[in-house]
């Protein structure tokens, strides 16, 4: 497991934040990005293309252009890797709050730990 801290400017993390909100908020389930999480109540993932928002092909660029983590992905998966995908696990609006807590139970899950 390895975190990247700033990986995305500050500009650009908040203006996916403020896309999110606002998906979240006027949220449309006929939307082909939105799929339920099975286990979840009161929330959803977003699952977008890279042109439903600016801000989102910033991110791509910013992602592919961190020189820490391209060098890790390609020691791991050889040269010009192309793993990246963006999704947002997000509450209904007006929905309480969440703590931060594990998704995933790392002892039965062959995909590792996730958090949300």
């Amino acid at each position: 497991v390895a975190a990247y801290r700033n990986v995305l400017s500050e500009g650009t993390a908040t203006d996916l934040r403020s896309w999110v909100m606002e998906k979240n908020k006027n949220h449309d389930i006929t939307e082909t990005y939105w799929f339920g999480v099975q286990t979840g109540k009161h929330r959803e993932v977003l699952y977008p293309s890279a042109a439903s928002h600016p801000s989102l092909t910033t991110a791509l660029k910013e992602l592919t252009s961190h020189a820490l983590l391209v060098d890790t992905l390609e020691q791991l998966l050889g040269p010009n890797p192309a793993v990246f995908e963006l999704s947002f696990i997000t509450s209904y609006y007006g929905a309480a709050p969440q703590p931060w807590h594990q998704d995933l139970d790392k002892d039965h899950s062959e995909y590792g730990l996730t958090l949300a």
